[in-house]
């Protein structure tokens, strides 16, 4: 791996500036993974209820750092924080071509925990157009972590009604309760004014189709 390389991955060694999203005219320091990232306080408070709680907190009283030597440390995955960053700092990135999908469901995971409601809303939005097994297994994967009931019943019956199916990987992905509702479903289809719930006898976590009996309510 080339040292410009390395460079770029935060994961291992020192703590160390951000090589792109260290700002000279930030204001909150943050920390993630092995990067710290300079930015602007007013740009994470407009876009999450979260950070503006936080940066409303009195200075004298609050401990919640946002300096080089005491940065706010946040539980998350630099690769999301690029992209999250890009689209802060560059209007529409996340609606543009080359913002893939495993790009925009790991910014979705870092959006939904701070409660940045119009990223989520952006991302959201452009995986709800799916069309094939790859697209609807993206949106599954979106409505879980979301927690999303309507979501995860178009990513349901879109797969259920593909001709192809989702294979070992994508199965791991969307989990073993939601495949086999996929591979039990068949060709049938329930009409469009039910929609498949956890019965009582099978309960389990999540409020979806019952991957046991397929019961069904209106």
């Amino acid at each position: 791996m080339a040292d410009t390389e390395k460079h770029k991955d935060y994961t291992t060694g020192e703590i160390r500036k951000h090589h792109e999203f260290y700002l000279s005219d930030g204001n909150v320091v943050i920390q993630v993974e092995k990067a710290l990232f300079n930015v602007h306080c007013s740009f994470l408070a407009k876009q999450s209820s979260v950070f503006s709680e936080m940066f409303r907190l009195p200075q004298a009283d609050s401990t919640k750092g946002g300096t080089d030597e005491d940065p706010i440390i946040l539980m998350d995955e630099v690769q999301g924080w690029e992209t999250l960053l890009n689209s802060l700092y560059r209007v529409h990135f996340l609606k543009a071509a080359d913002c893939n999908t495993p790009e925009m469901l790991t910014v979705l995971r870092i959006a939904h925990k701070y409660n940045m409601e119009l990223v989520e809303e952006d991302i959201l939005d452009k995986l709800k157009t799916a069309s094939t097994t790859s697209s609807y297994v993206d949106l599954m994967v979106a409505s879980q972590i979301v927690d999303s009931q309507s979501l995860y019943q178009q990513a349901l019956q879109g797969l259920i009604k593909s001709n192809s199916k989702p294979d070992l990987a994508q199965a791991r992905r969307i989990g073993v309760d939601a495949y086999h509702a996929v591979m039990s479903a068949g060709p049938q289809v329930p009409a469009v004014d039910r929609m498949w719930i956890h019965c009582a006898t099978h309960s389990t976590v999540g409020t979806w189709g019952c991957s046991a009996c397929h019961e069904y309510v209106r």
